[in-house]
């Protein structure tokens, strides 16, 4: 098999979230004037089980829904009341 070459600095090895279909090539946001084709761009980051940041964050806010059902469907800029 013939090794692709890895642009953009992206990882080499293809990953995707154990939940979604998000994979470790997405790359985070990267201030413009700092941008150039050799830098090591951050991307999405995988915990330890395989689940992406995105899905882990919304583990938490749904079992801070069932502890505190009040604060279903209010924002972090609402107060609390739990």
């Amino acid at each position: 098999m013939n090794k692709v070459e890895v642009k953009y600095g992206l990882p080499a090895e293809v990953k995707f979230c154990k939940k979604c279909v998000i994979s470790n090539q997405r790359p985070n946001s990267v201030i413009e004037h700092l941008h150039t084709k050799d830098a090591k761009k951050p991307t999405m980051h995988f915990n330890e089980e395989g689940v992406c940041e995105a899905c882990h964050i919304n583990e938490m806010t749904a079992v801070m829904t069932a502890f505190c059902p009040v604060r279903a469907g209010k924002t972090a800029f609402m107060p609390r009341t739990c």
